[in-house]
């Protein structure tokens, strides 16, 4: 039972990790300091620019579903996809 509840706990810090990561890359990107995404808008050029370095970070290639920015949705759902692939690469 330990088990099961220790593995939960590890996915969670996992996406926590994932979501500071992304958070990180954001503000490398924009050349900022920031706490979250959501408070964010970016131009379409910068946007691209993120959506490269995740790309190159995470060694895959996004849909193209995930490529038109629409503000604060557009990074929730990267953030979702992302945590969700890393669930599923993660062996």
């Amino acid at each position: 039972m330990w088990v099961l509840a220790f593995r939960k706990t590890i996915q969670i810090i996992q996406k926590m990790n994932i979501r500071q990561k992304i958070i990180k890359m954001l503000g490398e990107t924009i050349d900022a300091e920031i706490e979250d995404c959501l408070e964010y808008e970016l131009d379409s050029l910068t946007f691209m620019q993120f959506i490269v370095s995740l790309e190159e970070e995470f060694d895959l290639e996004l849909p193209d579903s995930l490529l038109f920015y629409d503000g604060k949705e557009t990074f929730e759902n990267i953030i979702c996809y992302l945590q969700e692939w890393c669930k599923k690469n993660e062996n």
